[in-house]
Order: structure tokens, then C-alpha cells, then sequence
């Protein structure tokens, strides 16, 4: 984990190259402070891995900007959460708390519209957990939004490949 500032700078020179050439330019971060510093150098979305739930002011931040938010479902911190992931249901757990980020995103002024929920393969779950993931992706289709599936995880990828 790296210090925000580090994270803006890093960040910022890339987004202002990109402006003007790419449609689409999304930040990845959990901070509030990057979030207002990359939607300034021209990002207009945003990616989040704790579903605005790292920086308290980020869903602040988000609401008043009015741009597509990708929330995920991870479990433990970046730190801890391939060591030993349990569920009761996986899947509901996971459906479970991506249903409760919707109420609580709507209820702090965020459009449904601009919400796209990610059910978080690989981040605090096992081989197992994803391939559940998998093939029950369709009870995702009933939070109403349209999910992202990111399985670009090469350890993902290689394990099933065996």
C-alpha cells in the first residue's frame, strides 16, 4: 500500500495524457483524496475494491461527481484475504452484501444508473469460491445492475488450467 499523495502523483500525469484520447479512463483506488484528484485530471469512473467502504468521504466524493462507480466484493483487507476466505453461501454472502452497498449508495445520493457491481473474483476467495462464483453468475442479474467479472487473476487462470 502506498501513501496517497504517492498515489496521486503517480496517477494524475497518466490521466491528463490520456484526456481527450480514450473514451473511457477509470481510477482504481479506495481513496477519496485520488478520487477528486484523478476525476480533476479527467477520469470518469470509478474503481473501487471496497465498494467505498475504505474512505468514508469517498462516497461523498462520488456522488457529487455523477460518474459510473465498478464496486466489488472483497473479503479482508489487501493484506489478508487469500489467507484462509470463509463463507457461509459464497454466493449469497457476496449477493448479500453487494445489495446492502446499493442501499446504502442510493440512500447517500448515488444513481442507481451509474452503479456496476463486480462479485470480486479471486479477492478474498478460494479456487472453490470462484468457480461458484462462476457458474451461479446469473443470481447477480437480480441486484438489477450490470456486473463487471474481472478474472484476469493469473493464479485464477493457471489453477483452472490444470
Amino acid at each position: 500500500s502506498i501513501d496517497i499523495q504517492e498515489e496521486i502523483k503517480r496517477i494524475v500525469p497518466v490521466i491528463e495524457g490520456l484526456r481527450g484520447r480514450a473514451p473511457w479512463i477509470s481510477v482504481d483506488t479506495r481513496n477519496s483524496k485520488t478520487m477528486q484528484a484523478a476525476l480533476k485530471a479527467g477520469a470518469n469512473a470509478i474503481n473501487d475494491i471496497s465498494a467505498l467502504s475504505h474512505d468514508p468521504d469517498s462516497v461523498s466524493v462520488v456522488a457529487e461527481a455523477n460518474v459510473p462507480i465498478f464496486f466489488m466484493h472483497s473479503q479482508g483487507t489487501p493484506q489478508t484475504m487469500q489467507k484462509n476466505p470463509i463463507y457461509n453461501n459464497v454466493v449469497e454472502d457476496i449477493f448479500e452484501y453487494l445489495n446492502q452497498r446499493i442501499y446504502y449508495f442510493e440512500t447517500h445520493r448515488i444513481d442507481a444508473n451509474m452503479l456496476v457491481c463486480d462479485p470480486g473474483i479471486g479477492f478474498g476467495k478460494t479456487l472453490e469460491h470462484n468457480c461458484l462464483i462462476l457458474r451461479n453468475i446469473k443470481r447477480f442479474h437480480d441486484l438489477g445492475l450490470p456486473i463487471l467479472l474481472g478474472t484476469s487473476r493469473k493464479s485464477f487462470i493457471a489453477a483452472l488450467s490444470h
